[in-house]
């Protein structure tokens, strides 16, 4: 929103990007989920064919790149903001300036190479972050926030009001609730399970996991 030009459009382009986004989402899980089930590959993509499989990936490569840029802007630039906070260099072009910011970039491209790399089960370990983080962070907070707005309200309006959004706001809350339970539960389980079977190999390994070989 702040580097927007027109702040005031943000909601539509919210709007806009989560119809599609949600839409997007929702008829690929279906679609994998109606073919392969439990027995889904990971990547997705290794449950197709043969042909099938060297196609989606090469359409989705420039997609996987870019989505990881994107983290990697996120980061480098809150990294490159508190490096620079209070300084010239923050926004005038100088050597500084720009030796930062590569170095923020580089850098923590680098880090999540190393991580992505070296962690075996890194797959199970970015979804268990984002059971304890999304869970609480992304749906229980917001739902409470909701609550103290409408606290609020009735400390001015001098009486409580009830409503639907009352309802779902409490089934999000629970919502939040399962998805830091069950979904960290769920995650040690899938950690732990391959290691006593002997099924996670060792860091840096280059074996083949996209499903294309064999």
């Amino acid at each position: 929103m702040s580097e927007m030009r027109r702040p005031q459009d943000f909601f539509k382009a919210l709007y806009a990007c989560m119809v599609w986004v949600t839409s997007a989402y929702l008829a690929f899980f279906m679609v994998v989920y109606a073919y392969c089930g439990k027995w889904v590959a990971s990547p997705a993509l290794g449950s197709a064919g043969l042909t099938i499989k060297i196609i989606a990936y090469a359409v989705a490569i420039p997609g996987m790149i870019a989505g990881a840029m994107i983290c990697v802007h996120t980061v480098a630039k809150s990294l490159f903001v508190r490096l620079l906070k209070g300084s010239r260099h923050l926004t005038e072009d100088t050597p500084i300036h720009w030796l930062v910011w590569l170095a923020c970039t580089f850098g923590t491209g680098l880090i999540g190479w190393i991580l992505s790399e070296a962690i075996p089960f890194f797959g199970s370990l970015v979804s268990l972050i984002g059971a304890l983080g999304f869970g609480p962070l992304g749906i229980c907070i917001p739902a409470i926030l909701w609550f103290a707005m409408q606290r609020q309200k009735a400390d001015r309006a001098r009486h409580s009001t009830y409503s639907v959004g009352t309802l779902l706001h409490g089934l999000v809350f629970v919502l939040g609730l399962f998805v830091t339970i069950g979904g960290t539960y769920a995650n040690i389980v899938e950690i732990t399970h391959p290691y006593q079977a002997g099924k996670i190999s060792a860091p840096f390994t280059c074996r083949d996991n996209s499903g294309i070989v064999g």
